[in-house]
């Protein structure tokens, strides 16, 4: 089972999806053939197969599904002081570049065992994701560099 935005996006898309009640019997389900495909992020995808070698699963070489999504931080409705210190902070750490530098850190690994470069993108829309003005500030995104 995908998280559920996931799972809604797919379904969005055209795409078949199965679902389960519980997140571990997806691989169990690859593994025995209901279904094809298990779609992962790449900072997910890694850490899943080296936790599951008893499954025989494979990272897809050549294919992406990209579709627009964010990561959030989330505060006591409240909480607005923290909420607009966590802005703040997030706001000089992109300006000076300590935002890359630390997301890089944790992820450059990820990003390069994935072959991003290399693949056949499969563009999905997000209905479900906001129109902000965020969206055109290229410095909160993650800028995929493809052949």
């Amino acid at each position: 089972m995908a998280r559920y935005a996931d799972t809604q996006i797919l379904k969005n898309n055209a795409i078949k999806v199965e679902t389960s009640t519980s997140y571990e019997t997806l691989f169990d389900m690859l593994q025995k053939g209901r279904f094809e495909y298990f779609p992962r992020s790449i900072i997910e995808v890694w850490q899943e197969l080296a936790h599951r070698p008893q499954h025989g699963l494979a990272v897809e070489k050549q294919l992406l599904l990209y579709y627009p999504t964010a990561m959030y931080y989330f505060v006591k409705k409240d909480n607005t002081q923290l909420a607009n210190q966590i802005e703040k902070g997030l706001t000089i750490a992109i300006a000076d570049g300590s935002f890359d530098r630390l997301f890089y850190a944790f992820n450059q690994e990820f990003i390069e065992k994935s072959t991003l470069h290399a693949r056949n993108i499969i563009t999905l829309s997000n209905p479900h994701f906001p129109a902000l003005p965020a969206l055109d500030n290229p410095h909160l995104w993650f800028a995929l560099k493809v052949k």
